[in-house]
């Protein structure tokens, strides 16, 4: 059980690349009793996952800068895409396959939350830098 209030501040936290993205680790296991992970997540233009992907726990992602093209499959599994923009919100569920990738041609930023209590959310993640 979280014992203290944890506070970020900009311009910090645990710093790792993830392809060519640069995330940043802003709350995890250690500071939120491993309920959820909290990024900052700078991708470069035209970058973003090579394909659509999709797992068990659920994500929110709150645009801060740049244009993204998200593309989802629908109830019949057909694509979908959709712009977002600074601004929006996305929340995609469990399970739901989804994909982003950035439009414009300068690099976009994103902040993403992992909800799950496994502890597990970030073992892809390995740091390059502090």
């Amino acid at each position: 059980m979280m014992q203290s209030i944890h506070l970020t501040k900009a311009g910090t936290g645990k710093y790792f690349k993830l392809g060519s993205d640069l995330v940043v680790v802003k709350a995890g296991s250690q500071e939120t009793a491993g309920t959820m992970l909290v990024l900052e997540v700078t991708v470069p233009a035209g970058s973003g996952p090579p394909m659509l992907h999709r797992h068990i726990y659920s994500e929110t992602f709150y645009f801060l800068e740049g244009d993204f093209m998200v593309s989802t499959t629908n109830s019949h599994s057909r694509l979908q895409t959709q712009i977002v923009q600074p601004g929006d919100v996305l929340a995609i569920p469990s399970m739901a396959w989804h994909n982003f990738k950035m439009q414009v041609i300068f690099p976009g930023v994103f902040g993403g939350a992992q909800f799950a209590g496994n502890g597990r959310l970030a073992a892809g993640l390995r740091p390059t830098f502090k």
